[in-house]
């Protein structure tokens, strides 16, 4: 991914943010107005890989719901 791609630049501020692979994102909680960027700079999925128990700041299944994101969760496993 260039340092000019929408994408990249849409999750900028998200914890631990990164592109490992062109189109793939991976980092850190995003924030409402996050996803809603990263949305609008092309994402199509949502990939949920922490515990179910961990808190979250809102209701992210159906903000991406409602965003038209694909969303899947696959529990991880508690934090030590």
């Amino acid at each position: 991914m260039s340092p000019t791609d929408p994408l990249l630049a849409a999750v900028s501020g998200i914890a631990n943010a990164c592109c490992p692979l062109p189109g793939l994102v991976t980092g850190g909680q995003p924030t409402d107005a996050q996803f809603r960027a990263a949305r609008a700079a092309g994402a199509v999925t949502v990939l949920d890989i922490r515990d179910p128990m961990e808190p979250r700041p809102f209701d992210e299944p159906a903000l991406a719901a409602s965003l038209g994101f694909t969303q899947s969760a696959v529990p991880g496993p508690p934090a030590a």
